[in-house]
């Protein structure tokens, strides 16, 4: 070997012995990081899927409350309410325009 001087062979071999561990270490971690990143991207799926139907669910669970506890929901959703003469509720910003829900 070329480089005898510098290291021995059982030197070099437990070295790449060594080398050897934090590989398997590494491999371990992204296998573990990868199966957290997958669980992540089907919360993430949920999420949207959850997101998607509020605005289906919130006029019927609206209709049930009274005024005062709609006009909270609103508030903290950022829009507003205004009753029209057919006596139906014209909403805007709630879900980013005019008469979404």
């Amino acid at each position: 070997m070329v480089a005898e001087w510098l290291i021995t062979r059982d030197e070099l071999g437990s070295k790449l012995a060594a080398l050897g561990e934090i590989r398997k270490v590494a491999e371990m971690e992204l296998e573990a990081l990868n199966k957290r990143r997958q669980k992540f991207e089907i919360l993430e799926e949920d999420a949207d899927t959850l997101v998607k139907s509020y605005p289906g669910l919130l006029p019927e669970a609206l209709n049930n409350l009274y005024s005062q506890e709609r006009h909270s929901i609103y508030k903290m959703l950022g829009g507003w309410s205004r009753r029209t003469p057919t006596s139906r509720s014209k909403l805007r910003g709630v879900c980013g325009g005019s008469g979404c829900l």
